[in-house]
């Protein structure tokens, strides 16, 4: 247990400076180019590339790690290479044909994911689609090098290279957008991309390890596709969400694409801090759990998992709901980033906050499933429930604008999480599940008392920054003593956990059971 803390608590040191550099850089961002035309073009060029990404390397990197670790974990360290290099060969032609098609039409691409661009936007989006494309095949190698290091138990290059990249970027986004504009922002995204794959690259090419081969016979190779297959076509409707999104809000009035862009942005920031160290650390035991068949350790692995991460995002969604005005207009309202924009940013905000329960806790119960080599039961399931996305995602846009999108998101990964839960729980065992209710209640009391404090300290100034380090300060304390007052278990250990990890307490509670 206290390993594991060790480890999640690297990772998300390293992922709180990395995010804190990218917010930085949004902030920027926000004050060059605002809610306007030129960030419109630039969301909407990047919806097919990021929908390419999470469709296929999303679920890759997933399906390959365990598969590694199986190999790494019998000693066969010659032959996990060999698997390794075969997949990432297959990933890069595969993804570099669509790199070439992708450049080769950006404008018909653009023309079916947001035709209700202005055709001087639309321009402008066909000229940044040209840079960002190769950073599909940068992402795809990150992402599978980065799960090799994972599986070796190395958490802290690939957070901190994470950390230096977004260094660099910031840098030449201040440089390169006083130049070019958003062309250097595309410039910048993609320069940042494939210098992180030259920082992971030593894994890789140390003697003996990577190789240009394409073992299509291999058993192991022939598992990740085939594990691989049904999720893509799966994830064609299930990761489709960004896609509409920009699809509906690009007949929007001018802007809209911009302010959902920065909800959501501001969304990805705070879940990325919060699931991070805990699902990374996380999915490696659960590989390890599967490949002995320990039903048991894997239950009480994601247990664990569960009530802990719930015990951060529960106070995120109370204090920013209650918070996200003044924090929104502290931020950013400067620049080109005008009042009106930060009203429409906050309301958005307010509803995407939502969806942080099933999205943090979704990257847990969602690799329980590619642990347990059981894709088939995301893609059915997974294809049903983005139907009906798209269907109560365009009725609720079509009444409430950019409201309704931000709503629709919000429904869908709750959902989501919800039949995970109860499918996870019928394949490893039907035992349990008390416990993470009883502290899913607890917790989500503590929250709400939380952010009923933040709100309340909000009224008593009309200083931005004021009522934000009130609220914070006056919701943080209430939520910590309302989790003492109600005896929630999980903050106890953890608080055990971080005095004995500075060597203030020498003494660690006994792991919690289901």
């Amino acid at each position: 247990m206290q390993k594991l803390f060790k480890s999640a608590l690297l990772i998300t040191i390293f992922a709180f400076l990395g995010l804190l550099l990218s917010f930085i850089t949004q902030v920027v961002v926000a004050s060059l180019f605002g809610a306007g035309a030129s960030m419109d073009a630039f969301l909407a060029s990047n919806a097919i590339p990021q929908y390419i990404i999470m469709v296929i390397i999303g679920s890759l990197g997933l399906i390959f790690v365990p598969v590694f670790v199986d190999y790494t974990a019998t000693g066969r360290e010659e032959e996990a290479w060999q698997i390794a290099s075969s997949v990432i060969n297959l990933c890069l032609l595969t993804l570099g044909a669509l790199t070439v098609l992708g450049m080769a039409m950006p404008g018909a691409i653009l023309r079916l994911t947001a035709p209700g661009l202005p055709d001087l936007t639309h321009n402008v989006a066909v000229r940044v689609a040209l840079i960002t494309w190769p950073g599909l095949l940068a992402t795809s190698i990150i992402s599978l090098l980065t799960g090799i290091y994972q599986s070796k138990s190395r958490f802290g290059w690939p957070a901190a290279a994470a950390v230096i990249v977004a260094m660099l970027n910031l840098g030449l986004v201040v440089i390169l957008t006083k130049v070019w504009g958003i062309i250097g922002l595309a410039i910048a995204t993609t320069v940042g991309l494939f210098f992180q794959v030259s920082l992971l690259l030593p894994i890789a090419l140390r003697r003996g390890c990577y190789r240009f081969i394409i073992n299509w016979r291999h058993p192991a190779v022939l598992q990740v596709l085939s594990l691989l297959t049904p999720l893509v076509i799966a994830n064609m409707i299930a990761k489709s969400t960004p896609l509409l999104d920009r699809f509906l809000a690009s007949s929007m009035p001018e802007g809209s694409i911009s302010h959902l862009g920065y909800a959501f942005r501001l969304l990805t920031i705070a879940s990325t801090l919060i699931a991070t160290g805990i699902t990374t650390v996380v999915f490696t035991r659960m590989a390890v759990n599967a490949a002995k068949e320990n039903l048991s350790e894997l239950r009480n692995t994601i247990s664990l998992s569960l009530r802990f991460m719930w015990l951060a995002v529960a106070p995120i969604i109370a204090l920013g709901v209650a918070l996200a005005l003044p924090f929104v207009s502290a931020i950013f309202q400067r620049g080109k980033f005008e009042a009106a924009d930060t009203d429409a940013v906050s309301a958005l905000l307010k509803i995407y906050l939502l969806s942080l329960a099933g999205g943090c806790m979704g990257n847990i119960t969602g690799r329980t499933f590619y642990v347990l080599k059981d894709t088939r039961t995301l893609a059915v399931i997974g294809s049903i429930e983005s139907i009906a996305y798209v269907i109560y995602t365009v009725f609720l846009a079509r009444f409430y604008g950019a409201v309704g999108v931000a709503l629709g998101y919000v429904l869908f990964f709750n959902i989501s999480l919800l039949w995970q839960i109860f499918v996870i729980r019928y394949k490893t065992g039907k035992v349990g599940g008390r416990t993470v209710f009883n502290s899913f209640i607890r917790i989500g009391v503590a929250a709400l008392l939380g952010g009923l404090a933040a709100w309340c300290a909000t009224i008593l100034t009309a200083n931005v920054w004021a009522q934000l380090i009130c609220g914070v300060l006056t919701g943080f304390v209430a939520y910590v003593a309302a989790l003492n007052v109600l005896g929630v278990n999980e903050f106890k250990v953890l608080w055990h956990m971080i005095a004995s990890h500075f060597g203030l307490n020498k003494h660690i509670p006994a792991n919690i059971c289901i």
